[in-house]
């Protein structure tokens, strides 16, 4: 027998009607009618959350790896319903913190509640239950038929059914008719080390993406607002501007303390440094480059890194270190 304990946080797949459009309503067992599951699998379920997707924050990726590291010890796998808004943030940062975990943790959810005649959701919990019966380590997100690594997956539709992508690296398997979990061979080699203790996740990171003409100085005032690390979503393979508004020289004053990460505003090919003099520049100024990383990727990663040390350089290093499949070490 295979024991299983699904988690509920809300999103769409428990939403019904309300005044102001669609909510979280529905507890977890009132997913279990819609399921259609092996003899062999005995599901649990505990509602942690009854929330959009939307209003989760870091305080809430505490709670929820809190109740995966019990849980983990007591079943053969773990699910996590979830709104689809962010659940690839949520599947990134579980990614970091249960890297090296022997057991799967496995994200999904709906684009229609799962109540709704034609819904998606019934097929996706399906798939993430046979998932995580399924016994392959790690962190996924099933999704319309497919199985993602957790820090390697971008919504990319707002309503398609097939929401989800996986921009840098292949899928890690899919399900046949919500039936069979076929596992692909293309799983890439990460650091296979225990992570023992969650650390807090409660320093500011700030997301911002690069624009023409944007005030250098935005950059320092970042940091007086309280921040303690900065994601720059640069143009191409990760240009900054140096004239003009010198968006490199803003860099260079602040890298010697505070981390700044370089990614691209490119779904596909990830960040080289070292190809343009714009590039080149910010990392001779001190940018860390995330490689091909998803965008919530690199987010959750320095959350998560700033819950360990603020020492630019050792963020610098875990930047360079694949953990959980999130980049391609070239």
């Amino acid at each position: 027998m295979k024991r299983v304990l699904l988690l509920t946080t809300g999103g769409t797949i428990s939403c019904g009607t309300s005044v102001q459009g669609l909510s979280p309503q529905l507890a977890g067992a009132e997913f279990l009618p819609y399921l259609s599951l092996p003899a062999d699998i005995v599901l649990e379920v505990k509602d942690i959350f009854q929330l959009d997707s939307t209003n989760l924050q870091p305080a809430h990726w505490e709670t929820i790896a809190e109740v995966v590291s019990e849980g983990i010890k007591q079943y053969d796998g773990v699910v996590i319903a979830h709104g689809t808004d962010t659940m690839a943030y949520t599947s990134s940062m579980l990614s970091y913190l249960f890297y090296g975990m022997n057991k799967p943790v496995v994200l999904t959810g709906s684009q229609l509640p799962i109540s709704e005649n034609g819904s998606d959701g019934p097929g996706n919990l399906q798939d993430a239950v046979l998932t995580a019966a399924s016994g392959r380590a790690g962190v996924f997100v099933a999704f319309s038929g497919r199985i993602f690594y957790g820090a390697r997956v971008h919504k990319a539709f707002t309503k398609k059914f097939d929401a989800f992508i996986s921009p840098n690296a292949p899928q890690a398997g899919e399900v046949e008719n919500h039936q069979k979990v076929i596992w692909r061979d293309e799983v890439v080699p990460c650091c296979m080390v225990e992570q023992r203790n969650v650390p807090s996740l409660n320093s500011p990171v700030l997301f911002l993406k690069l624009v023409p003409g944007m005030k250098a100085g935005l950059l320092s005032s970042v940091f007086s607002a309280g921040y303690r690390g900065l994601v720059l979503e640069a143009f191409g393979a990760g240009n900054v501007p140096f004239l003009g508004e010198d968006l490199v020289e803003e860099i260079r004053r602040i890298s010697a303390q505070f981390p700044v990460v370089v990614c691209t505003q490119c779904q596909y090919g990830g960040v080289d440094l070292s190809l343009y003099s714009t590039g080149a520049l910010a990392l001779e100024a001190g940018a860390i480059p995330a490689g091909d990383m998803t965008p919530e990727a690199v987010y959750t990663k320095l959350i998560w890194a700033l819950g360990q040390t603020e020492r630019v350089s050792l963020i610098r290093r875990m930047f360079e270190t694949v953990y959980c499949n999130e980049m391609t070490k070239e």
